[in-house]
């Protein structure tokens, strides 16, 4: 993609096409999952306050982020093979 840039080529391989699809995809799916994530940290806040430390703990924000991630590529990894 940089080298289609630099000689201004307007051109682009399916593969290619495939892969930008893929990764700005997943990192939509990402943001959204993160959004979500964000939420629900800010609802345990606000109608949990005494517990807030109790639920919300650096485990739980870890499996929530690792989980994030790997729903996004497995969703992406989906969409990409019905397009293959």
């Amino acid at each position: 993609m940089l080298l289609n840039i630099q000689t201004q080529s307007k051109t682009i391989t399916y593969s290619g096409c495939i892969n930008q699809m893929c990764f700005f995809m997943v990192f939509i799916e990402l943001d959204n999952f993160f959004l979500i994530v964000m939420a629900y940290d800010r609802y345990v806040a606000i109608c949990h306050p005494v517990l807030y430390t109790a639920i919300i703990n650096s485990q739980l924000c870890g499996l929530l982020v690792l989980v994030s991630w790997i729903l996004s590529l497995l969703h992406d990894l989906l969409e990409s093979l019905m397009v293959l």
